[in-house]
């Protein structure tokens, strides 16, 4: 997550669906923002649909009237979020991550200790989960999620969500291979259990 991103139709949505899962503040939720430095990129100008209330504030008014008055006043940051009511009963995890090894892991060793009692923890990585072409502790790692996390959370006996970018591949093999993975690494599935994709 890049504060660069901050209120844009990606956050919208995912916001969306976790102000549903947290039901309130009935479960208990960690957000771990996986904050990197903004860069100069264009990302996050996709605020489009902030102009469009007739087609998208519908979903979640209160949601939309706070993230449209963030972007107006040129508050875009995840300190908005903290400071506010959206996500009650909720804790949050803010550090800068860094490319580092030893960084990364004193990072998530922290996270855990703060997110000792949530019920489900939310990961906002740059792109998603990590990619053969981009190992652990290389420069702009810090944009994965990596497997070893995923399954220590997995065995905290955490609820896990995740921020997946779409990759270049097609969308249902990439949605049936990304869940393929999943199951094998957190050995949920007999390892020759077939996936079928699934269109969204």
């Amino acid at each position: 997550m890049k504060n660069q991103y901050f209120g844009d139709i990606n956050d919208y949505l995912k916001y969306r669906l976790i102000r549903i899962l947290n039901n309130r503040g009935l479960i208990r939720l960690g957000f771990c923002w996986m904050l990197t430095p903004d860069d100069s990129k264009t990302d996050g100008k996709f605020i489009d649909y902030l102009s469009e209330p007739k087609k998208f504030k519908g979903y979640d008014p209160e949601l939309f009237e706070f993230l449209l008055n963030c972007v107006n006043s040129n508050k875009r940051n995840v300190m908005e979020i903290q400071n506010s009511t959206m996500f009650p009963n909720s804790l949050f995890f803010d550090q800068l991550l860094k490319d580092d090894r030893a960084e990364r892991k004193r990072y998530f060793n922290e996270m855990f200790k703060l997110f000792n009692d949530v019920d489900l923890i939310f990961f906002d990585p740059d792109n998603g989960l990590e990619i053969d072409s981009k190992a652990l502790g290389h420069k702009h790692s810090s944009k994965f999620l990596f497997w070893e996390e995923v399954i220590r959370c997995y065995k905290a006996d955490k609820s896990i969500l995740i921020y997946q970018h779409f990759n270049r591949k097609k969308r249902d093999l990439f949605i049936s291979s990304t869940l393929s993975k999943i199951h094998s690494q957190t050995d949920l599935l007999p390892k020759d259990e077939q996936f079928k994709s699934r269109e969204y």
